[in-house]
């Protein structure tokens, strides 16, 4: 703008310069009055002079003027053309904006829209957590519910096994594994709510290890000892004529050495001599015969109960069954922690071997002082109980039936029938895994003879 005022103040100089070169005379102004026409004459002469240096002054300015006009008209057409272009420019620079701002706000719509369901699926998936949560929390706890009545059955099954071993047997043993099971098995759990329980049971086991107990195998196998003494050992009447003791035979007849004769003397001796060393010797062995055969008719001993002379050997045999019997019997009184008969019929078998079996027979006295042995031994140690326990599992079993409003708890308190015994003392049936194996170890831990063999018939 400011090149196009310039350019029209040089324009606007030249057109008064021009306009006042070319003047006409007739317009001029005429001299004053006064003035002398001599004044005119060298003026004329210089208008001549003068004449062509205005042309030319004309002529440059008119130069001037036109290359000023096209200098302002190709500035006018820059102008117009850098106007269009930015012109153009602006209108795509708007277009583009336009477009970019519709973009803009399309995203921002979508943006939002987005946020939109981010926040809903920010709900729902708070909603799923929280059910899921209830639900995790609702399966952990019937879980443990269940759980712990599938623990509380194994254990009541071990303690049941392990009070029948106590009651019915006496084998303090079998109880002690019995329960150690179920210990480990309440360690494993580690529950809080079994606390209680596991300390009582771990009180019981600790009474079962410290209680004097009776070697029932070592009584078992003297018992089963001294019944195979008195099927040997000899009574005071022989069962049958001419029986010896195996373990006391009578002094052989003594040997005579033949007189041995040197072949010199047997040749220069007399015949004579030589028959009576033969006889002298067969009249020793005859003798020595004869005593030792009227040995065995003729013995003089003290016997108290005369009866026992006059026993034939079918009376022996039987007398032989019924000490056996006996001797069974007491065996049956141990296991079964029955004093009474242990001490009647130890008392019995004392007294028979004392009046009908042979004294002077090592296997009677032997015999007669493992009977005594046991006659004076007691059988009615006290042994503690398991009650505590059982009365542990009765009280976390009520606890369960208030927790379970009365529906589960009616099969739980028949469980224990099922997981106890009949009759003879031996499970009915066997409970949830877990419960198989203590009570197949229990009958492992017995002795393989005598009150093994028994508990084994108890239990079958």
């Amino acid at each position: 703008m400011t090149d196009k005022k310039t350019d029209m103040s040089k324009d606007e100089r030249a057109r008064s310069q021009s306009s006042v070169l070319t003047t006409p005379a007739s317009k001029r102004v005429p001299p004053p009055d006064g003035a002398t026409p001599q004044a005119d004459k060298p003026k004329s002469g210089s208008r001549s002079v003068l004449a062509p240096a205005a042309l030319v002054l004309a002529l440059v300015a008119v130069g001037v003027s036109g290359a000023l006009w096209q200098q302002h008209r190709q500035a006018q057409e820059s102008q117009a053309e850098l106007s269009a272009r930015l012109s153009a420019q602006l209108a795509g620079s708007e277009t583009a904006a336009g477009r970019s701002s519709a973009q803009i706000h399309n995203l921002l719509d979508r943006v939002q829209k987005q946020e939109a369901r981010l926040e809903t699926l920010q709900g729902q998936l708070g909603e799923a957590s929280a059910i899921i949560r209830d639900l995790d929390e609702a399966l952990r706890s019937m879980t443990d519910r269940g759980s712990e009545l599938v623990l509380l059955n194994d254990v009541d099954h071990l303690v049941t096994i392990a009070q029948q071993q106590l009651q019915l047997g006496g084998n303090v043993r079998n109880a002690i594994v019995a329960l150690e099971s179920a210990q480990a098995q309440l360690a494993r759990a580690n529950r809080a709510s079994l606390a209680s329980l596991q300390q009582t049971l771990n009180g019981d086991l600790d009474r079962l290890r410290a209680a004097a107990t009776i070697d029932i195998a070592a009584f078992s196998a003297q018992l089963e000892e001294l019944a195979i003494l008195l099927t040997e050992a000899p009574l005071i009447m022989p069962e049958k004529e001419g029986r010896k003791t195996a373990d006391a035979p009578r002094e052989p007849a003594r040997e005579h050495p033949a007189p041995t004769v040197p072949p010199a003397a047997a040749e220069d001796g007399r015949w004579w001599e030589q028959a009576w060393d033969t006889t002298r010797t067969w009249s020793r062995d005859a003798w020595d015969s004869l005593r030792d055969d009227l040995g065995q008719f003729i013995e003089v001993r003290r016997v108290d109960d005369a009866s026992a002379l006059l026993m034939s050997p079918d009376q022996a045999t039987r007398f032989r069954d019924n000490l056996r019997t006996r001797v069974m019997t007491a065996q049956l009184a141990l296991m079964m922690r029955q004093p009474e008969i242990w001490q009647a019929e130890t008392e019995a078998v004392v007294k028979a071997i004392e009046g009908r079996y042979d004294e002077s027979s090592p296997m009677t006295r032997k015999a007669l002082r493992m009977a005594r042995h046991m006659a004076d031994a007691t059988i009615d140690a006290e042994l503690p109980t398991v009650d505590n326990t059982l009365q542990a599992l009765a009280a976390l079993r009520e606890e369960q039936t208030r927790g379970f409003g009365g529906a589960e708890p009616a099969s739980s308190e028949n469980t224990p029938p099922e997981a106890g015994s009949g009759a003879n003392g031996t499970p009915d049936g066997q409970p949830e895994a877990g419960a198989n194996g203590p009570a197949d170890s229990a009958p492992e831990a017995q002795p393989e003879t005598g009150p093994g063999q028994a508990d084994e018939q108890l239990e079958s």
